[in-house]
């Protein structure tokens, strides 16, 4: 049943809670496919129709059409990376049940589950390519950019008159270089280093019971996607002259530095043999254990919104504080 007009305005400009009278339609439209979108269209409302009077304007307009279609890029990007964590904050809000409410088969509880974590070879996989493609990018840009930023310090009456001007690039370029080298050194030792350590502790890591393992989510794909392509962007007009050299030169010396050290931990886990059932190394635990030289801890259940599988006893009613854990019979096996 569709709430009112005015209860359905207060759940979708203003984010209220939907009463349980109307739960199954507020499951209907949060697991919907288009839910992101009609997030977004609230979310980035007032900047979308700026965007459209702007650019349908007969005038010069505010920004110019290249920033406005700039400004909705980055809303449809942003969509796409937030979709997960909005879908599972509105299931949270929405669908779960308040204390005292009668718990069903197919109803949202909040119950004691595993921990969701992210898998070493997605992850590493996708960062060791954004940050190889920076590294190569960035140092090229290093290299060919004819104009980069310089400060040119006036006196004037009761201080000093300070401004970014451009500038050919000369001995600014050899300190870059030196920084990349030095980058490029340390982050050679520092996977060195890194290696012996997950070799030396990974035999000792003790079973994750309280855990799952899932890739990369589409919206970080698409996030790292759309970081590097812009860095890519930026780097080509450093190149052209048609901007100064900045970026590359912030973003140049950390990925050539960690680039060794996510290349040498992805290849240890796709080296790396699971048991048949259990759960692949997480990206954190080679990281933690690359950079502490302990076995991780192990995981503990965490608490969180989750559905009723099985039957349930009569009269199970939601605890006070609905965030309690309420146990739960197990899910069906698959298939």
């Amino acid at each position: 049943m569709r709430p009112p007009l005015g209860h359905w305005l207060a759940y979708r400009f203003v984010g209220a809670r939907i009463r349980p009278a109307y739960r199954a339609w507020a499951r209907d439209d949060i697991e919907g496919r288009l839910f992101p979108a009609r997030r977004a269209l609230v979310s980035y409302a007032f900047v979308l129709v700026m965007a459209g009077v702007d650019l349908l304007s007969p005038g010069p307009g505010i920004w110019g059409p290249g920033w406005w279609w700039l400004i909705v890029a980055i809303a449809v990007v942003g969509t796409v990376v937030s979709a997960g964590p909005e879908r599972a904050r509105a299931v949270e809000r929405h669908l779960a049940l308040d204390s005292g409410e009668l718990v069903v088969p197919g109803a949202v509880v909040s119950s004691l589950g595993p921990r969701r974590r992210l898998a070493a070879r997605s992850a590493l996989a996708w960062t060791t390519a954004a940050l190889a493609v920076l590294a190569v990018t960035t140092t090229t840009s290093i290299l060919l950019a004819p104009r980069g930023w310089s400060v040119r310090v006036e006196p004037i009456e009761g201080g000093l008159n300070v401004d970014p001007i451009g500038v050919p690039l000369a001995s600014g370029r050899t300190a870059v270089l030196g920084a990349l080298a030095l980058s490029a050194a340390v982050g050679l030792l520092l996977a060195a280093i890194g290696t012996r350590r997950v070799r030396r502790t990974a035999p000792h890591a003790q079973a994750q019971p309280h855990r799952t393992t899932m890739p990369l989510s589409v919206g970080a794909r698409t996030a790292l996607t759309c970081g590097v392509g812009v860095a890519g962007v930026v780097a080509g007009h450093e190149i052209t002259g048609a901007t100064k050299l900045w970026l590359s030169a912030v973003l140049g010396p950390p990925s050539v530095l960690l680039l060794p050290l996510t290349t040498a931990l992805l290849a240890h886990a796709r080296r790396a043999r699971v048991p048949p059932g259990d759960p692949e190394p997480a990206a954190v635990d080679l990281w933690r254990m690359a950079s502490h030289g302990r076995p991780p801890a192990v995981d503990a259940p965490v608490l969180a919104p989750r559905p009723v599988h099985g039957p349930v006893p009569p009269g199970v009613v939601v605890p006070y504080p609905a965030r309690l854990d309420l146990p739960l019979p197990p899910p069906p096996p698959p298939g």
